[in-house]
């Protein structure tokens, strides 16, 4: 299959950022595809880790922080720790996604047209069928697979060319600074 002008400009983005193309695109792709239930079941835990600590500590989150920190035994403590630790982890990469979507939006060539078929494929709480999101952007069936394609790569250089590069950095950073902190204050 002949590759578009636009898939071609992408994959000269992928070289910019020194990314491999055909990988990272499918790794962008298997991101999207495990973002719905991802996201239910962050919803879902959280719920569940609420419902858990009112019927065990009570409805004041006070004295159930209270109780964890100064009663309960450490299992038990570092068991509630790992799993808040877990909720707010995958949260946050939630918002990269959602962050990377709407720099997509942004996007000058097909923004808003990649930013819907993305959201509607992948990301809103419904599934969409791909009939459903071709009426959507208005698009006959070769357009709209190929801006789907170039949606998907467009997504591989927003989160690995720029999303997680800017968070390892700002990483990196912050542990900078908290070195540099702890080493002025036991100096």
């Amino acid at each position: 299959m002949a590759k578009g002008k636009m898939l071609r400009e992408l994959e000269k983005m992928y070289e910019n950022h020194e990314l491999p193309f055909l990988p990272t695109m499918m790794k962008a792709k298997a991101v999207l595809s495990i973002y719905r239930n991802v996201v239910w079941a962050v919803k879902n835990t959280a719920q569940c880790l609420v419902c858990e600590q009112e019927v065990t500590y009570g409805s004041d989150l006070g004295t159930a922080l209270s109780y964890l920190e100064n009663f309960a035994p450490d299992r038990v403590l570092e068991d509630f720790e790992s799993r808040v630790r877990n909720i707010f982890e995958t949260k946050w990469l939630i918002e990269i996604i959602d962050n990377a979507l709407a720099r997509i939006k942004e996007y000058p060539v097909y923004g808003k047209c990649y930013y819907t078929i993305l959201h509607f494929s992948y990301l809103s709480c419904d599934k969409h069928s791909n009939e459903e999101i071709m009426r959507k952007v208005a698009l006959e069936k070769t357009a709209f697979y190929q801006r789907k394609n170039e949606a998907i790569a467009i997504m591989g250089i927003a989160l690995w060319g720029y999303a997680l590069p800017t968070l390892l950095k700002e990483l990196s950073d912050e542990k900078k600074k908290e070195f540099c902190y702890r080493e002025h204050i036991y100096a």
